[in-house]
């Protein structure tokens, strides 16, 4: 197991069910064995690749936290590759898009429309076309998706010279994958393993993610006029806002009451579109707390994102739901807490140096393995686990030790 469960309390009575609520340390994370890769590496595919000037990647959808876990990913493809042109084809969102654009890791993007592959879709497999003129001869395509169609789609619309993947176990792919055990593996290195298939290793620290210095240097000078101290950093919503992982608002507002009268300064956090609930949070807990947005620092909207690594740079802990923001703070060696009631935590655990999870370990945990909804929407494990937990964890937390981060951060300036 990639944990250790370092404390826990019991399920309130109330709810009628019998189980702990776990604090768990993540000391490491778990990989594919490593006598799967290591004989790839003895005759290395990158070798076979006489002149690789065209590399189209190919992703899909692509989120905040989708996007850090795949950051490994570029990292080391563009460091195998450093003068190769490298296209992502995707649909990422706004601050997916910016960090994309800030790591400098790929040289342009091409849109691709979010839809569900069904035969109706290939007027948008078609329009791929433009890509492979644009482009000329590709001489990689890395599919990091599991999908039938769009892999078709791939090797007939841009036709490259040599081609990986794994989907439809590897049928698409020049070269075949072993992924035996793919489901207790993280889900970075479930992408990574395509890299190691090609015998490209991995770069450590793993992740590059770059701040702009002027950025760091406004948000340095924010925290230190306004007294901040000791700060930590809550990510009340997902992507999804009151999503099924959601914690509820009540007891986010409720917890930085109680970190705020134990001298904490709060910061709130999320994405642009959740301003104006943020605002009504911070109103509600008063004190200490504090909320920044772009227009404070006189940036254009698409950097809100720099804004938001910035302040977690200054801060002692993260705690939020699984959401971008806690794989964002674990990515920058930031203390990171993650509320995870119901999560395959081997699989989907923010991958950081300094990062811990709360579980709630009732008969029916991991809900999308064993439970399928046994509590019929009720939410026994969201409820489980009170501000009053959260706090006792957010404690140990802050007074354990850090680690070095993980992040190579390209600009220079600090990264934790």
């Amino acid at each position: 197991m990639s944990y250790e469960t370092i404390d826990q309390w019991p399920v309130p009575s109330c709810l009628d069910i019998e189980g702990q609520v776990q604090l768990n340390r993540h000391h490491s994370f778990n990989d594919y064995p490593e006598d799967l890769y290591q004989k790839w590496k003895v005759d290395p595919a990158i070798e076979k690749l006489k002149e690789v000037t065209n590399v189209v990647l190919y992703v899909g959808n692509l989120k905040l936290g989708d996007y850090v876990m795949l950051n490994p990913f570029l990292n080391s493809l563009r460091t195998a590759f450093p003068s190769s042109h490298i296209e992502l084809m995707g649909s990422p969102v706004p601050p997916a898009r910016a960090l994309i654009t800030g790591d400098r890791l790929v040289d342009s993007i091409f849109e691709v429309k979010r839809m569900k592959h069904r035969p109706w879709s290939f007027p948008e497999y078609m329009r791929w076309g433009k890509l492979k003129r644009k482009m000329g001869k590709i001489d990689l395509l890395i599919d990091t998706q599991r999908q039938f169609l769009p892999s078709v789609a791939l090797k007939t619309v841009l036709a490259p010279e040599k081609n990986i993947g794994y989907s439809s176990g590897s049928i698409f792919s020049d070269w075949k994958i072993d992924e035996s055990g793919r489901n207790k593996v993280h889900a970075t290195f479930q992408i990574v393993v395509i890299l190691r298939r090609l015998g490209i290793p991995l770069v450590y620290p793993l992740h590059l993610l770059s701040t702009p210095t002027i950025i760091e240097k406004k948000v340095t000078a924010f925290f230190q006029e306004n007294g901040m101290g000791k700060t930590i950093a809550l990510f009340p919503f997902t992507a999804e806002m009151d999503g099924c992982r959601s914690w509820p608002r009540e007891y986010f507002i409720k917890l930085a009451e109680l970190l705020v009268n134990n001298g904490y300064s709060i910061i709130l956090m999320g994405a642009t579109s959740q301003s104006e609930e943020l605002k009504k949070m911070r109103d509600k807990i008063g004190g200490r707390s504090f909320l920044v947005d772009w227009t404070q620092f006189e940036l254009p909207e698409k950097d809100s994102i720099f804004l938001s690594m910035a302040c977690l740079k200054n801060c002692e802990l993260s705690f939020s739901c699984m959401s971008g923001g806690g794989h964002l703070a674990a990515a920058l060696g930031v203390r990171t807490l993650v509320f995870a009631p119901f999560e395959r935590l081997d699989k989907f655990a923010p991958l950081g140096p300094n990062v811990w999870s709360l579980f709630c370990n009732i008969p029916c945990s991991p809900c999308v393995v064993k439970g399928k909804l046994a509590c019929k929407g009720d939410r026994w494990c969201v409820h489980s686990i009170s501000p009053d937990i959260v706090k006792k964890a957010i404690d140990q937390c802050v007074s354990s030790p850090g680690k070095f981060p993980l992040v190579n951060d390209r600009s220079g300036v600090r990264a934790c």
